[in-house]
């Protein structure tokens, strides 16, 4: 790994989104998941962090009304992994 991303790679175990999500203030996050939890967890950082990734293995499970209301963010780009 380069130096350059190495000393600007910061890594964070979140358990209350609501108590840490200011901390990620217009940096770039990612979410792990691809139930509910995570599609709720990435809606709400859409509207904190500078841009948000979904990670998951395996098909998304997560309700359509979660799907669509990341669909929809158009505030803060969102990818998709």
């Amino acid at each position: 790994m380069p130096r350059a991303w190495r000393d600007s790679l910061v890594a964070a175990l979140v358990i209350a989104l609501t108590c840490d999500a200011p901390l990620f203030m217009d940096t770039d996050v990612a979410v792990l998941g691809g139930g509910n939890s995570a599609f709720t967890a990435a809606y709400e950082l859409t509207r904190i962090a500078r841009k948000v990734y979904l990670i998951n293995r395996s098909p998304w499970k997560a309700d359509e009304v979660y799907l669509e209301k990341i669909r929809e963010q158009q505030t803060r780009p969102t990818c998709w992994v």
